[in-house]
C-alpha cells in the first residue's frame, strides 16, 4: 500500500492519503477540526472500492486516569451499500471495523503516555 502524508505534523490540516489493492482502496483523510484535549473531526473521501464521503468525530472525555473515547460517522448510504446490505449485516460489520480502530487507538496512546 502506498502512503502519502502531507500538511501539518498533526492537528488541523494533517492529511494522510493511500493507494493499495483489495480491502485498503483508494482514499484521502483530512483532519478539518482538532480541539486539544477534547475533539477531532476527520474528513474522509473514498475513491476505491467506491466514492464515498465521511466525516468522522472523536469526542474524549477525561474519566479520573482514563479517557473515554466517543467516535461518531456521518457517511452517506449510496445505493451499492444498500444493495451491500441485503447480504452483510453492516452495523455488525462497521461494529468490528470502529472496535478494531479503537483498539489501535488506545494502543498507540499506552506507548505514548508516560
Amino acid at each position: 500500500m502506498q502512503k502519502i502524508f502531507s500538511g501539518p505534523a498533526s492537528g488541523t490540516g494533517a492529511m494522510a492519503e493511500w493507494h493499495g489493492s483489495g480491502r485498503a482502496g483508494a482514499a484521502k483523510m483530512i483532519i478539518t477540526e482538532s480541539v486539544v484535549p477534547s475533539k477531532v473531526s476527520v474528513k474522509v473521501d473514498w475513491l476505491k472500492p467506491f466514492e464515498a464521503h465521511n466525516l468522522n468525530e472523536f469526542r474524549i472525555y477525561a474519566q479520573g486516569g482514563e479517557s473515554k473515547v466517543v467516535w461518531s460517522i456521518q457517511a452517506s448510504n449510496l445505493y451499492v451499500m444498500k444493495v451491500i446490505g441485503i447480504f452483510v449485516n453492516m452495523e455488525s460489520a462497521f461494529g468490528k471495523h470502529m472496535g478494531s480502530g479503537l483498539k489501535n487507538l488506545k494502543s498507540v496512546d499506552e506507548k505514548t503516555t508516560p
